[in-house]
């Protein structure tokens, strides 16, 4: 089945801050983070089903291969809702927030 992804609306903010940190500690790391975040995205868009389970029985995370994010996410019906992207040590208890609060 394809599933339509959809992103929170903060995920925007999520990418901003690590994004403008790549830049600043070595030219075209920032473009290295931007496209390992795009291969990641199209590796859930390809097969959601084979991640894994975080925090409850329906929100699934990706780690990004180069660098140490994760992608949060949940299956509905027709779509992948793309929760936040989050450093590894960040406080990720606004997965749930966001899980919650997903506009209908």
């Amino acid at each position: 089945m394809k599933y339509r992804q959809r992103f929170h609306r903060l995920i925007r903010e999520d990418r901003k801050k690590p994004m403008l940190w790549y830049r600043s500690q070595r030219i075209g790391l920032e473009q290295e983070f931007k496209n390992e975040l795009l291969a990641s995205f199209a590796r859930i868009q390809q097969a959601p089903l084979s991640h894994a389970f975080r925090f409850s029985a329906d929100i699934r995370f990706n780690l990004l291969h180069r660098f140490p994010y994760v992608i949060y996410f949940v299956i509905m019906k027709t779509e992948i809702r793309v929760l936040a992207v989050l450093h590894g040590r960040q406080d990720n208890s606004i997965v749930s927030e966001r899980k919650e609060t997903w506009p209908s």
